[in-house]
């Protein structure tokens, strides 16, 4: 099982959906720390992990805030919400995203 670490300098690009997962943001926010702030528009906030192998994992709101419109839901509102929240995973492979998934589960989220 491979260990993640938060990385934002990581590099994205090429990874997509994978799988979903309810934490509150809050409570993510408390143990990584801050988000970074993604594309500003369909994500409002984003954290980016690397496993030890080098695979990079997103966990990110999808058209959650008013930037995407059709909410009120503001960022910084979604950043103190205590209540769960379905988050999505992003990877390159599939099988990177089942294992940060059970990952989370062992860091107490989920």
């Amino acid at each position: 099982m491979p260990d993640f670490k938060k990385d934002s300098t990581a590099v994205i690009t090429g990874t997509h959906f994978h799988a979903t997962v309810e934490a509150s943001p809050a409570a993510l926010i408390d143990l990584f720390g801050a988000p970074g702030n993604a594309d500003g528009h369909k994500v409002s906030m984003e954290f980016v992990f690397v496993s030890e192998d080098g695979d990079v994992v997103t966990l990110y709101d999808w058209k959650a805030t008013d930037l995407y419109g059709g909410t009120r839901t503001t960022r910084a509102m979604l950043r103190r919400q205590t209540k769960p929240f379905e988050f999505h995973v992003g990877a390159h492979k599939p099988e990177t995203a089942t294992a940060f998934l059970t990952w989370l589960k062992k860091q107490g989220v989920a």
